[in-house]
């Protein structure tokens, strides 16, 4: 995050020097996640899941890093305020304070296992915890993904083609 926001940053986005990082530069070519999550709020949707496969850092990549070791910005997660009186539920690829490992795959470790369980019609919170339980074995617990949410319903499940089966509506 940049001066208490956190920012969804588009993959190409001009890569700032570290040593004139701009914040303005955040708002001009990013996303605040408050921005989308309220948005998010003000539609038709009874719930909405944001899954962000973000935090990530390789090694072309060293200005994100620098810029997080000068105070600019972090790669990591912060705390997400969730608009009150909607309901949301944030995924994200790593815990607060961490970065989400790469693999060497065409998908990240947590996107390869979150599609991995996608097709069980779960609840919500059992599916991601499946994908934290994996994540942290194949990782040597370096990562697990983090999740915060403002759920009343109950029984939220992803996998829609089987939602009903599964008593999820």
């Amino acid at each position: 995050g940049a001066n208490g926001e956190q920012y969804i940053i588009p993959a190409d986005m001009n890569e700032p020097d570290a040593d004139e990082f701009d914040v303005d530069q955040l708002d001009h070519e990013a996303v605040r996640l408050s921005f989308l999550l309220k948005k998010l709020s003000t539609g038709p949707t009874t719930i909405s899941v944001v899954v962000l496969d973000c935090c990530r850092a390789n090694a072309s990549d060293e200005t994100w890093k620098a810029l997080s070791s000068k105070g600019g910005g972090t790669l990591a997660v912060d705390q997400v305020r969730i608009p009150t009186g909607s309901q949301f539920y944030l995924a994200f690829a790593c815990d607060p304070g961490t970065l989400a490992m790469e693999s060497k795959g065409r998908n990240s470790l947590f996107t390869q296992y979150l599609r991995e369980f996608l097709h069980m019609s779960v609840d919500i919170d059992i599916l991601f915890r499946d994908v934290k339980a994996r994540l942290l074995k194949i990782s040597g617990g370096r990562q697990r993904c983090w999740t915060s949410n403002a759920l009343v319903d109950k029984n939220v499940c992803l996998n829609v083609a089987a939602d009903v089966e599964a008593g999820c509506f």
